[in-house]
């Protein structure tokens, strides 16, 4: 006897009603159970597209059973195909219309555009980063997280030391703050605002994240697969090197848990919380944002000293070519050759020298 009979009709969590098909087997804890898990592996699939691939078997079983339930509403009219591509196709113009609107509200606010308060806000960016950094050092210095074998006297130092700086930049962020008003107001050079620009980091991000992630896991397959045949010490230790360092990173990439476009940066396509790290990562390094003004500046004449003194270096000389005999007179020869070769050599070179060669032979070199 089908197992449905036993199930009533049923309502999901967002409200739906289901009841099973004729001869389904499936309960209705198991039709719940496959959607909920559906439509989470379709959700984590967003930011780890992987998944669909990785547990594809899964995704098969709970769509077979999904299929053994229908809807359940009274008077329910499921739409037609023809209806389905109607709605599609204006879902489609709305978003076309949608972005040529927003297209052009960009065209007018970058008339608007302001240069001084675009770098001001970029200096905002920086002074509360700067702020947060210092305000999370002290903390971690008072709770012991940070520097946990440091010295007691030396902490307190280095608490009143965050303090300091506290004091110093909390000023300055107020007073560019007042200056510039509300800074997701600031358009940039082609018009955009801030909200925007982090919702472009936030697409660029996820899709270099997710190119690593397949290069890396084709990578790192094909050296786990290469490894059993390679010989010798030296080789096995490159490949297992080798094999270390790409698996950290694929490790690294997958362990970012997925982001949302007010966690990104609006001026480069990393997270914002990476600025603030200073970390040097398998995948990279964790730096304060090139736009930001003063670390802007610092980047530029570090690269300028480092021009300087590679032009001001002395020029590296090419290596001198090894001296060479002026004529050899092998071993094993007769007398008689060996006294007409030196009496020759003797009338080329008068002033050469004769030594012994690694040979046993006779080498003619020259006095200088």
């Amino acid at each position: 006897m089908p197992r449905h009979k036993q199930d009533a009709s049923l309502r999901s969590d967002d409200g739906l009603m289901w009841k099973p098909r004729p001869g389904a087997t499936a309960s209705g804890d198991e039709f719940i159970a496959a959607r909920a898990l559906f439509a989470s592996l379709h959700e984590e699939a967003l930011w780890n597209p992987w998944v669909l691939d990785d547990r594809a078997s899964e995704i098969e079983q709970a769509k077979a059973v999904m299929e053994q339930w229908t809807r359940a509403e009274p008077r329910l009219k499921q739409m037609t195909r023809k209806e389905l591509k109607q709605l599609l196709a204006r879902e489609r113009e709305e978003f076309a219309a949608q972005q040529t609107e927003a297209n052009s509200r960009r065209e007018i606010r970058r008339a608007l555009y302001d240069p001084q308060r675009d770098q001001a806000r970029l200096a905002l960016l920086e002074q509360e980063a700067w702020l947060t950094m210092q305000q999370c050092d002290r903390q971690q210095l008072l709770d012991g997280t940070g520097f946990p074998a440091m010295q007691a006297d030396r902490r307190a130092i280095a608490v009143k030391e965050c303090d300091t700086a506290i004091a110093r930049i909390r000023p300055l962020v107020d007073r560019t703050r007042a200056e510039i008003g509300d800074p997701e107001t600031v358009i940039d050079q082609q018009g955009w605002l801030p909200a925007e620009r982090r919702e472009r980091s936030l697409s660029r991000f996820s899709w270099e994240r997710r190119e690593a992630i397949r290069q890396l896991r084709v990578e790192v397959v094909a050296l786990e697969g290469a490894f059993p045949d390679i010989r010798g010490r030296k080789e096995r230790a490159d490949a297992r090197r080798a094999l270390a360092e790409q698996q950290a990173r694929l490790d690294e990439w997958v362990a970012i848990p997925a982001l949302t476009s007010e966690q990104m940066c609006s001026e480069c396509q990393r997270p914002a919380a990476w600025h603030l790290t200073g970390l040097l990562t398998a995948i990279g390094w964790q730096a304060p944002c090139l736009a930001w003004p003063y670390w802007s500046d610092r980047i530029r004449q570090a690269r300028e000293m480092l021009l300087d003194r590679a032009r001001r270096s002395d020029p590296i000389e090419a290596p001198r070519a090894r001296p060479q005999p002026l004529a050899k007179v092998p071993s094993g020869i007769p007398i008689s050759e060996v006294v007409s070769m030196l009496t020759e050599l003797q009338a080329q070179h008068p002033d050469a020298e004769v030594r012994r060669a690694k040979d046993n032979g006779w080498e003619l070199w020259s006095s200088d």
